[in-house]
């Protein structure tokens, strides 16, 4: 059995890419991952004949694009973080985790990307990473603010308060 991608969630591989810069990936990374996965399992399926088709190369059987914007959900929020995002796809996704992969286009040599269909698999494996951050979180603030308050009432609502965020990202 492989071992939990948990911790490499946390761990940089690449020491070059600087520490600040690896915990506000992450953060962006815990905040926008599990949107981001959503997408590329939306791509991961594709099948020839679908709408998708407008963008592959002919004769392609894979999804592939050379803006990685394609794998961003068209939020307020994304728009925003867009460079960021773009960031995050390319270091963590592509580099750390190999979830994406490059190859040359044959028109114009630009990198196009395409999910890694040897490392599919991690796409599930980082949802429930996802979701253990943010239950972590969650409890640990839940616990916080009961032992700060001693209201269980302002407790729930705090959680409450975290979950809306979690799920409804604008």
């Amino acid at each position: 059995m492989r071992t939990s991608i948990l911790k490499k969630v946390f761990i940089r591989s690449n020491k070059s890419i600087g520490l600040i810069k690896w915990i506000k990936l992450t953060l962006l990374e815990s905040y926008l991952g599990e949107q981001l996965l959503e997408m590329l399992l939306a791509f991961s399926s594709y099948t020839e004949g679908t709408d998708l088709d407008a963008f592959l190369p002919a004769g392609s059987n894979a999804y592939r694009t050379e803006n990685l914007d394609d794998f961003i959900a068209a939020t307020y929020i994304n728009l925003k973080l867009r460079n960021y995002i773009i960031e995050l796809l390319k270091i963590k996704y592509l580099e750390h985790y190999s979830v994406l992969k490059t190859e040359p286009n044959s028109d114009n040599g630009n990198p196009e990307y395409k999910l890694n269909s040897e490392k599919l698999y991690l796409l599930t494996e980082l949802k429930l990473s996802y979701n253990t951050i943010w239950v972590t979180l969650n409890l640990i603030i839940d616990m916080l603010v009961y032992i700060l308050s001693g209201d269980l009432a302002t407790a729930l609502a705090t959680g409450a308060i975290i979950e809306f965020v979690r799920r409804f990202k604008f």
